[in-house]
């Protein structure tokens, strides 16, 4: 439903703060991007600018993948809706990432 309401090229400025547009001006043109998931939503609409945090979200409580896997893609500045930095995710939103890396992830253990 979101890709058929929203545009296939960004950005889409009302969906960020200033701080956020600023950020998304200093992207370079090519972006590297990380979802953290399963094999059934490889191709959702938010990945992360980070890494690590990608790598966290299918042990998350609400998510708990059952193949938990790292994707990293590529998308291009243009192709990218909106830049989030609430909740330290450093969010990005598109549905134009070109995958370039698929990984398993292991068991993670965190800390109680």
């Amino acid at each position: 439903t979101l890709r058929r309401l929203l545009p296939t090229h960004g950005p889409v400025r009302p969906m960020m703060t200033a701080d956020e547009q600023a950020a998304y001006d200093a992207l370079p043109e090519r972006i590297t991007v990380y979802r953290g998931c399963d094999t059934h939503n490889m191709r959702g609409a938010s990945w992360s600018l980070d890494r690590d945090v990608a790598r966290r979200f299918p042990f998350l409580m609400r998510y708990r993948a059952a193949r938990p896997l790292l994707v990293t893609a590529t998308v291009l500045k243009s192709r990218v809706l909106a830049l989030k930095l609430d909740r330290s995710e450093t969010e990005v939103i598109t549905f134009h990432a070109r995958q370039t890396r698929l990984e398993a992830l292991g068991v993670e253990v965190t800390a109680s």
